[in-house]
């Protein structure tokens, strides 16, 4: 069985430190702004951090004593928390959820981090960060169970392939393609393993907004606007924004550049190197390069020359 204790990053030493300012401020440079707050009376602060960056997906050990850790909220990445030794305490809201080599937590962007570790504790994390889940498997936040617990069989598949990772990060440091398929299963299984049920909204949408969908879907290569799609829905542009707004969490316009951008993602997944980014971006519908090039990051995680790079390997 595969506990967090196997989860062991040698030789990624990122710092040692004996003081607390510094740690945070450390952490914070592959995380995020936090407080730490040291429990009882420490009498020295021995802290270090492993950390690995693998195109987006952070895997990390971090342990520095009895500490009370403190963040508004997670910010724009998923953050998944187990221990190696020792153990920890996580709150959310009145929830307490136990942290240890077989139990963890999985916290969604938005969520605040409140977390107490044991004198002895070691953490080990993964940030996954924005744009890998929806690259990996269509959704862009999906709704993962809070807790995580290796006794569950569909969950030791996923820690295989997390040990496996963090027992060679070189091989996948020098080959985006195995980068690429480490994440895809790892993210993949996490999701089987345990992720929520969503909640099916498409039923409930109106004709218009469907209409609208339709409309986009046969004509995101042209260049349409708000007027265009609520003429072809039949419907008064600010009802057409309250349906999308209602029954799919986005815009017309937004639900458009989404589109857009896929389709140049897949274009670019399959490309031969004939055709350039710049004459895909253009033919489905992008005009501005440099607007196009900023979306396409922040929704794939990745610039559109490394989608081109990896698709050619």
């Amino acid at each position: 069985m595969i506990t967090a204790h196997d989860l062991d990053l040698k030789g990624y030493r990122l710092f040692e430190s004996t003081d607390v300012e510094e740690t945070r401020y450390r952490i914070s440079t592959v995380m995020q702004p936090h407080e730490l707050a040291p429990i009882g009376s420490m009498r020295r602060l021995q802290a270090h951090m492993d950390y690995v960056d693998l195109a987006g997906l952070g895997m990390g050990s971090i342990k520095f004593g009895p500490m009370h850790v403190r963040a508004n909220q997670v910010e724009g990445y998923h953050l998944i928390i187990l221990c190696r030794q020792g153990h920890g305490v996580l709150r959310v809201g009145r929830e307490e959820i136990l942290l240890d080599q077989y139990h963890g937590a999985c916290l969604p962007p938005g969520a605040p981090l409140d977390v107490e570790l044991s004198d002895d504790c070691e953490q080990f994390i993964l940030r996954i960060g924005p744009g890998l889940f929806l690259k990996h498997t269509g959704q862009s936040n999906p709704e993962l169970g809070l807790s995580i617990d290796l006794h569950k069989p569909a969950l030791q598949s996923w820690a295989r392939i997390l040990w496996s990772m963090t027992g060679q990060p070189d091989l996948s440091r020098a080959n985006r393609k195995v980068t690429y398929d480490y994440q895809r299963l790892l993210l993949g299984l996490l999701l089987e393993s345990n992720g929520r049920p969503r909640q099916e909204k498409t039923a409930a949408a109106p004709f218009t907004v469907k209409r609208a969908e339709a409309f986009i879907r046969d004509n995101a290569s042209q260049a349409i606007c708000l007027a265009d799609i609520a003429q072809a829905a039949d419907a008064p542009a600010r009802t057409l924004l309250d349906g999308f707004r209602r029954f799919r969490q986005t815009s017309p316009m937004a639900f458009l550049r989404d589109i857009r951008l896929d389709r140049v993602r897949q274009r670019l997944l399959n490309a031969d190197g004939s055709t350039t980014i710049t004459t895909i971006a253009l033919e489905e519908g992008f005009s501005h390069l440099g607007r196009f090039s900023r979306e396409y990051a922040k929704r794939f995680g990745e610039k559109p020359s490394e989608t081109g790079r990896m698709s050619v390997r």
